[in-house]
């Protein structure tokens, strides 16, 4: 095997090991934690997800292979597919969140727009995995666009 090929299943294993953690965390935290432990590991998977789409942009910058990227997507779909259970009643309070109070209360469309991220995913999966890097830049521009779409009616900027 090459040092290639090791380093890509390598990945692969943490991406997998990663998502069953990230998948199962909601719960758990809810159950030991209170509502901060949820807004904390909510806000650890965010971090995790952008720290999945920073790499596919180094990569695209450096005009690198995205092949091996397209594994990575696993994580991100297993998270955004619990998504709604990481925002349950009364986890607005108990640590600093960015969530905005429409989370809750107008919860029909944040679920829809948490559901609209799973195919921009499978897409940007699928492209990644062509190797086609073009193809993938501009899958990794919809994904953008889908984020921004919920960040800008249930995400409090920054402070």
């Amino acid at each position: 095997m090459t040092r290639t090929t090791i380093g890509m299943l390598a990945v692969a294993g943490a991406a997998v090991a990663a998502a069953a953690t990230l998948a199962s965390a909601p719960a758990v935290q809810a159950q030991s934690g209170g509502a901060a432990a949820v807004i904390r590991e909510r806000q650890e998977g965010f971090r995790q997800m952008n720290a999945i789409l920073r790499r596919f942009r180094d990569t695209l910058q450096a005009r690198g292979e995205v092949r091996p990227l397209a594994s990575q997507v696993d994580e991100m779909l297993a998270y955004y597919r619990t998504l709604h259970e990481r925002f349950p009643p009364g986890s607005d309070t108990g640590a600093e969140t960015w969530a905005r109070p429409e989370v809750w209360s107008n919860r029909p469309l944040f679920e829809q727009r948490a559901a609209a991220m799973l195919p921009e995913l499978e897409k940007l999966k699928a492209a990644a995995a062509s190797g086609d890097a073009a193809a993938t830049g501009r899958q990794l521009q919809a994904v953008g666009a889908a984020c921004t779409a919920c960040h800008d009616s249930f995400r409090r900027p920054r402070s």
